[in-house]
């Protein structure tokens, strides 16, 4: 069982809804978001930072991410290493399988591309010296 996780998220991806979900099961904590706008103030606030407006937008910036590095980093360490180590695994294993995936699709691609007119086109533009007419658009 893990104690703590990290949700990453864009604007506008529901992330906001996939915290409030979580929170509502009442078994998956109570997730926070440390970068939406809204909620800035909130997490300055309680890791006691000087007011916004007494600093800097860079310095305030600086201080806050070494305050949100801090937070997480203490929910990260506080967790058990062997969770840690087997999660680490799991996710760069996730990641080599897509990667391997991708470059497939990608290799797969470029053998498809390169027996077309356009890529015949293309290479004896290049040859010419010339600006390519693409077959596929006449």
């Amino acid at each position: 069982m893990f104690d703590g996780y990290i949700i990453c998220g864009t604007p506008r991806t529901g992330s906001t809804l996939l915290c409030k979900l979580l929170a509502s099961t009442g078994t998956s904590g109570d997730p926070h978001s440390f970068y939406r706008r809204q909620d800035i103030s909130e997490w300055a606030d309680e890791w006691k930072l000087p007011a916004r407006d007494t600093m800097g937008e860079l310095e305030f910036n600086v201080a806050y991410l070494d305050a949100a590095i801090t937070e997480l980093s203490t929910t990260l360490l506080a967790n058990s290493p062997v969770a840690m180590r087997a999660t680490k695994h799991l996710l760069h294993r996730q990641e080599i399988e897509r990667l391997s995936r991708n470059l497939r699709a990608a290799v797969n691609t470029n053998a498809e591309l390169r027996v077309t007119d356009d890529f015949r086109e293309g290479i004896a533009a290049f040859l010419e010296k010339r600006k390519p007419v693409w077959p596929s658009r006449c």
